[in-house]
């Protein structure tokens, strides 16, 4: 039968559809969601919104959440559907399920700019309606009223819209409860509230890790995590085998002096979150930078200490001593020297010597025999009648969790000959 639009009575959508999407997509933000009204396939010739005149605004009503606590959005028809083509760069003719074969189309476009702070777990329409200005003699009638179903949007396929942070539900080791010191390893367990994904870690062997430890900085790019037993952990990668992306794992290799207070366990240092220093850390899907200020407060649900059960505690184990007189600006040949308070430090002495060939070299002497401070904050324990070369190579710069050199020394002294030889040896005279 030929075509007669004066036959378009009591028109209204028959479904809706998200153009260009697949079941299951997700929306961030910044991306646009095509929203298609699609009118029974014995419309004719339906007319666009803009050729009712401008008092034709057909809308849309979707339920979408805001962080602002507002659960839906009203969209309004785009004025031309093939306007709406050459605005955002795309095609109707590319989905075969749309009414493209003519002149007109058979559908009107609702372009849904995706908005920070806007999110749903399933987009869908709860409201439609077609003010009577779009109303045409001649050429189109509708029903001015809203139609749409309270059980059913008719909204295929289903997608979804995400743009809110990732935020810090749980801290936790997968370690048994007990006592733990120096030497042990640790890996502490940051979860996220979605998959995350974070900027390349600097390589433990390339010479820029290697010159930030010399200058016992933290390398550029290498996130870090203050916990409450004096130690900073850096980031290792994702927990276990990666498949679970929402997990972060921080390497913490016990050291020298650190321990958790009296009566209590292992806990992120109190006021403290992960410290990016250069680093980025956000949703794998959304792009959305990670929100770091949600780190649980200690003792609160999802803590590193609020599972009591599985208490973690550190065990002092000597004095951690880094050489805080170290000046990277001496000149070469120049030697200084920090004492530490005796009763905090147990008497250390940190005797440090900037040489023009191989950089600072760094040396605690006492009666714990607490070393080679590095940026990880791993002091190195020498052991009797151990030789240190200026050029020597400590495998844990490369790699922490390789096993310091460790022996106990019950009486040690150590003669100083610069810029070639630290001798450590027995003496005698220390208990």
């Amino acid at each position: 039968a030929a075509c007669d639009p004066s036959k378009n009575r009591n028109l209204y959508p028959a479904s809706f559809s998200v153009f260009g999407a697949w079941e299951g997509r997700q929306y961030a933000a910044g991306e646009t969601v095509m929203l298609i009204a699609k009118f029974p396939t014995s419309t004719c010739k339906l007319p666009e919104p803009q050729d009712a005149g401008p008092g034709c605004v057909p809308v849309m009503t979707l339920a979408v959440h805001f962080v602002n606590g507002s659960q839906c959005y009203a969209i309004n028809a785009y004025p031309s559907t093939k306007g709406a083509e050459t605005a955002y760069g795309i095609s109707f003719l590319t989905d075969p399920s749309l009414d493209t074969g003519s002149d007109v189309y058979n559908h009107w476009a609702f372009p849904l700019n995706v908005m920070y702070g806007m999110y749903t777990s399933k987009l869908t329409v709860t409201g439609f309606r077609i003010p009577g200005a779009c109303n045409v003699v001649g050429k189109a009638m509708f029903s001015n009223y809203d139609l749409i179903p309270k059980s059913n949007s008719l909204l295929s396929p289903n997608v979804s819209i995400d743009t809110l942070p990732p935020t810090i539900v749980n801290v936790y080791t997968g370690k048994p409860a007990g006592s733990y010191t120096a030497g042990d390893v640790l890996s502490i367990i940051v979860e996220f509230s979605k998959e995350v994904s974070f900027s390349e870690l600097p390589s433990k062997y390339s010479a820029f890790y290697q010159a930030a430890n010399n200058s016992y900085k933290l390398p550029f790019g290498l996130p870090s995590l203050e916990l409450n037993s004096l130690a900073v952990t850096v980031l290792e990668g994702y927990e276990g085998t990666g498949k679970d992306r929402r997990k972060l794992s921080f390497l913490y290799l016990v050291s020298t002096g650190e321990f958790t207070p009296d009566g209590g366990q292992l806990e992120v240092a109190d006021g403290m979150t992960i410290q990016l220093n250069g680093a980025t850390i956000v949703g794998l899907a959304t792009g959305v930078e990670a929100d770091l200020t949600t780190m649980p407060k200690p003792g609160t649900v999802g803590s590193l200490s609020s599972n009591f059960s599985n208490k973690i505690t550190i065990t002092k184990t000597g004095e951690k001593f880094p050489p805080l007189g170290y000046d990277p600006n001496a000149a070469p040949g120049s030697t200084s020297s920090t004492t530490a308070n005796a009763t905090r430090r147990n008497g250390q002495i940190a005797h440090t010597r900037r040489d023009a060939a191989a950089g600072p070299i760094v040396v605690s002497v006492s009666m714990q025999l607490n070393s080679i401070f590095n940026v990880n904050e791993k002091s190195q324990s020498l052991s009797a009648d151990f030789t240190l070369q200026t050029s020597w190579n400590d495998a844990r710069f490369a790699d922490p969790t390789k096993p310091a050199v460790r022996a106990v020394c019950a009486a040690c002294c150590a003669t100083f000959s610069w810029p070639v030889v630290v001798q450590i040896f027995l003496c005698g005279g220390f208990a």
